[in-house]
């Protein structure tokens, strides 16, 4: 879901959305973000 908001919607706005629906701190979000940026899927 991070790598898909992403890729198509860099707003604040769309990403807080998403931490409220998943109930992940916005630092959580930022933490899972550098992890996943390393990976197979984000370069798809």
């Amino acid at each position: 879901m991070i790598l898909d908001l992403e890729k198509t919607d860099h707003s604040a706005a769309a990403r807080d959305s998403l931490c409220q629906r998943i109930e992940l701190p916005t630092e959580r979000y930022h933490i899972m973000l550098k992890g996943l940026a390393d990976t197979d899927a984000a370069c798809s």
